[in-house]
């Protein structure tokens, strides 16, 4: 069962997966809705259990950015 461990409304969710990675998802009020995610690397989720979220802060800006690079799911 994935588990939210972190969120803050729609502006970032952290996810963790029963095989034990982690993943972040960011919601976009684009195009009806968007959720878009990525699965943390080793060392974002090292960094993250360490520090929190301030150090995924310019993975999140990148994926608002440019969402097209990511695993998009839409909200229709």
């Amino acid at each position: 069962m994935t588990v939210v461990i972190d969120s803050k409304g729609l502006e970032y969710r952290i996810l963790k997966h029963p095989d034990l990675t982690y993943e972040i998802e960011v919601s976009l009020p684009i195009q009806g809705g968007l959720s878009i995610y990525h699965v943390l690397i080793e060392q974002e989720k090292k960094d993250y259990l360490n520090k929190g979220i301030v150090v995924l802060q310019d993975r999140i800006n990148d994926m608002k950015e440019k969402y097209s690079t990511y695993r998009v799911v839409s909200w229709r």
